[in-house]
């Protein structure tokens, strides 16, 4: 069994949405790099990153915080939020993501996301279907 921590981002902090609600925010540390570290400190090898501003606009807006994360942590980071086209895709996995969580766009998006598949393999592709 693998166990994944979360860090959920939003305007660069790490936060919990109540009920998906992005009008109830509750931010619980401002130094996301911190909270992977102590994360690492206590054992953790992955990580599960959501990019919550990326999810509503369709863009990575937390990119440099995640290749802040890689670079200063040993762990292997799924990270999703917004990724809706194959040069994200590209983008994370040339970053050093081990996994790149795709949503909406596997429903919207049924072929793209099978070639995303075909091309970069299915252990590097995470479907999450928040219901």
């Amino acid at each position: 069994m693998n166990i994944y921590p979360a860090i959920d981002l939003k305007e660069g902090s790490c936060v919990r949405l109540y009920k998906g609600s992005f009008e109830q925010v509750t931010t619980y540390n401002e130094k996301p790099l911190s909270v992977a570290q102590d994360f690492q400190s206590q054992g953790a090898k992955l990580l599960h990153v959501v990019d919550l501003d990326g999810a509503k606009t369709g863009t990575l807006a937390h990119s440099k915080i995640i290749a802040e994360i890689v670079d200063k942590t040993d762990l292997q980071l799924q990270v999703g939020g917004g990724i809706r086209h194959e040069r994200q895709v590209a983008e994370l996995i040339e970053q050093g993501i081990s996994r790149v969580i795709i949503g909406s766009a596997a429903i919207h998006q049924i072929n793209t996301v099978k070639s995303w598949f075909k091309r970069y393999g299915a252990d590097r592709i995470v479907l999450a279907l928040d219901v």
